[in-house]
């Protein structure tokens, strides 16, 4: 007599993210997070109103949101403007694609309080879309610059039509990977001397 044991057969599906994002988050709520925080330190450039300025939307490829320039510190530059940040997030529906924060560090004595200002966003986004923690050598890159490789000067399209020559802009780069996501981080120090900006890119 034969007994024909019964084949039992389990599938596991596992499904991750196209992304390196660890943790399933939404577009319009890690929007929401960033909001929130933006708000803190917003002081509004000429009264405008933070709620007003701050867009989230919905087009036909994708979903997203970005502030206005978020001002802080108390020093400004001979054209009146403070130090500033801004954040873009891009991304489907349930799904993040990309998010950026672009520092302009116009009035360079107070360099410090923005590199701090762009570390704690980035923290923050890395928090709810990750499990990882930023590693000290990323960190280094935010606030001090270092890690960050010197491209080669390169001359970019007039946009002053009073400057008779192409003016160079100097950018340093630094690209680093975490677990399944990478930091993008490009300086670019202005030619007229006077300040630069920081863009953080992670993806």
């Amino acid at each position: 007599m034969k007994f024909f044991l019964p084949i039992i057969s389990i599938i596991f599906l596992i499904i991750f993210n196209s992304n390196g994002f660890s943790k399933n988050i939404a577009t319009k709520d890690i929007c929401s997070v960033l909001n929130s925080y933006g708000k803190k330190d917003y002081q509004g450039t000429l009264n405008l109103d933070y709620d007003k300025d701050y867009h989230k939307y919905k087009v036909i490829d994708g979903w997203g949101c970005h502030s206005p320039l978020i001002e802080f510190g108390k020093g400004v530059n001979e054209w009146s403007l403070k130090n500033n940040i801004a954040y873009y997030v891009n991304g489907s529906e349930f799904e993040i694609n990309k998010i950026s924060f672009i520092l302009n560090v116009n009035y360079p004595q107070e360099r410090k309080k923005a590199h701090q200002k762009l570390l704690d966003f980035t923290e923050i986004a890395l928090k709810n879309i990750a499990s990882t923690r930023l590693p000290s050598y990323v960190k280094e890159a935010i606030l001090n610059g270092k890690n960050l490789k010197i491209i080669k000067s390169k001359n970019i399209e007039i946009i002053d039509p009073l400057e008779s020559e192409p003016r160079k802009e100097n950018l340093r780069e630094g690209l680093f990977k975490i677990e399944n996501l990478d930091i993008k981080i490009v300086k670019d120090i202005w030619s007229n001397g006077n300040g630069y900006s920081i863009e953080l890119t992670i993806f």
